[in-house]
């Protein structure tokens, strides 16, 4: 089970973009992505941080578009989700942030290991509020989907990399997500 915290102040999110470039023509690194379901938050989602385990392993912002989050210069070694945010509001400039801490004592469902270059999923979990008590932190929890799946990934990451001039350099891991598509598996 997951805490919210709504934290005070937009300026404290947006320092959590910050993310190292990733070099387009690096044969090494992977692609990472899954899909958060946020219908019944109090927010929409606009980042996930993936945490990494292991003796100097790196951690990773992952962008987010229309509930798929993603990244695609990923090392090899253990990742899993530790928190994703978003803000509530009609206007972003004032919008309220949000932080999530899905929880990194052992392992939770979106857990995987990279051990050579490839494309690898996460998972697709819903957001589900928990009760709480009036004076306590908001709970809840992350279910499993059985939809959007793998192959529905696959399909959505080659439209977005394709269309977005920043992303559409990638051609390594654009031609590992063409692969995954073309097996079929």
């Amino acid at each position: 089970m997951g805490l919210m915290a709504a934290t005070a102040g937009a300026g404290l999110v947006g320092c959590a973009f910050s993310s190292k470039p990733v070099d387009p023509s690096a044969e090494d690194l992977s692609v990472i992505f899954g899909f958060i379901d946020m219908s019944d938050a109090p927010s929409n989602i606009k980042w996930v941080s993936l945490k990494a385990y292991g003796a100097g392993a790196s951690s990773y912002r992952a962008g987010v578009e229309d509930g798929m989050f993603f990244h695609v210069g990923v090392k090899p070694g253990a990742y899993q989700v530790e928190r994703f945010g978003g803000d509530r509001s009609l206007i972003p400039v004032f919008g309220q942030p949000y932080e999530y801490d899905w929880g990194t004592r052992g392992r939770n469902s979106t857990a995987v290991r990279i051990e050579r270059p490839g494309v690898f999923f996460m998972g697709a979990h819903r957001y589900v509020s928990q009760p709480s008590g009036i004076f306590e932190q908001a709970k809840f929890e992350m279910q499993p989907m059985s939809s959007p799946g793998e192959r529905d990934g696959w399909q959505k990451l080659l439209r977005i990399m394709e269309a977005d001039p920043s992303l559409s350099t990638y051609r390594h891991q654009i031609r590992r997500i063409r692969a995954k598509l073309g097996a079929g598996q």
